[in-house]
C-alpha cells in the first residue's frame, strides 16, 4: 500500500450534539431533562438503562424504567441498540453517540435526533416548543496505524524537526532508549490536544480530532518512518 493511500484505523469514536427547547416567547427553557421526560425517553427503547453510580445509593423502587422516583438523580440515560454502539442521553440535555465504526456512529447519531424529535415534541415540558439540535462535534477518537520499523527515538526527533505539529507530552524527555513516545498534537482553538503514541512500529492516537485530517497526518509519520527506517 502506497503512503498516499494509508489511512489510521478507528476503533472508539464518540459523537456529541446538543438539544435546545425555545419556548414560543423566545424562552430558551428547559435546560436539563426532568424525571419525566428521562422516564419518556426510556420507554421508546428497548436497550435502555440508568447506569449504576457508585456514589449513588438510591435505587429505583421496582428497578422499572418506568417509575420517576430517583430518576432525575440518574446523569444520564444509557440506550445499547447493539453491541458495539452506546447512545447516553444526559440529564443536561446533551448527547452522546459511541461506537467502532465511523459510518455507524454517524448513522445512529442521525437517527436518534430524529427519534427524540418526535419523542420530545409530545413531552409535557417540551410541548409547542421549537426544539434544536446542534450539529454532531467530535469529542473523542481512538484509532490506530503501523509505522515502517524505525527507531522511535529517531523517529521522534525528526518529527520535531521537520513537521513542527507535536508537543512532548510530559516532563521527561526521551532518549535513544526510550521505546514509547507520547506527543501532544497542537490543533489551534482546541483546549483539549489529541495525543499520539509512538513506538518502533505503530502510533495510537487518542483524543478530539478529525479523521480526514488524522489520516493526513497519519500519512506524514509514516512517510518519515519509512525515512528513518530505510
Amino acid at each position: 500500500m502506497s503512503t498516499g493511500n494509508r489511512c489510521v484505523n478507528i476503533t472508539n469514536l464518540r459523537l456529541t450534539f446538543d438539544i435546545t427547547s425555545t419556548q414560543p416567547t423566545g424562552e430558551v427553557q428547559p435546560t436539563e431533562f426532568t424525571s419525566s421526560a428521562f422516564v419518556a425517553i426510556a420507554k421508546n427503547f428497548r436497550n435502555a438503562s440508568y447506569p449504576v453510580d457508585p456514589l449513588d445509593n438510591s435505587t429505583l423502587s421496582d428497578g422499572s424504567l418506568s417509575t420517576p422516583n430517583s430518576v432525575l438523580a440518574k446523569n444520564y440515560l444509557l440506550i445499547t441498540p447493539s453491541s458495539n454502539i452506546k447512545l447516553r442521553i444526559y440529564k443536561k440535555m446533551v448527547v452522546d453517540c459511541e461506537g467502532d465504526r465511523l459510518d455507524t456512529v454517524y448513522g445512529w447519531c442521525n437517527a436518534l435526533k430524529e427519534c427524540l424529535r418526535d419523542i420530545l415534541k409530545v413531552v409535557r415540558d417540551f410541548r409547542g416548543a421549537k426544539l434544536e439540535f446542534s450539529q454532531p462535534r467530535i469529542s473523542n477518537l481512538i484509532a490506530n496505524g503501523p509505522l515502517h520499523p524505525c527507531n522511535a527515538f529517531k523517529l521522534y526527533s525528526i518529527i520535531l524537526s521537520e513537521l513542527g505539529l507535536f508537543t512532548l507530552n510530559g516532563r521527561d524527555r526521551p532518549t535513544e532508549k526510550s521505546s514509547m513516545i507520547c506527543l501532544n498534537h497542537r490543533i489551534a482553538g482546541t483546549t483539549h490536544s489529541p495525543s499520539f503514541t509512538i513506538t518502533d512500529s505503530s502510533v495510537r492516537i487518542m483524543g478530539c480530532i478529525n479523521p480526514d485530517y488524522l489520516n493526513s497526518i497519519y500519512r506524514q509519520l509514516y512517510a518519515l518512518s519509512e525515512k528513518v527506517g530505510a
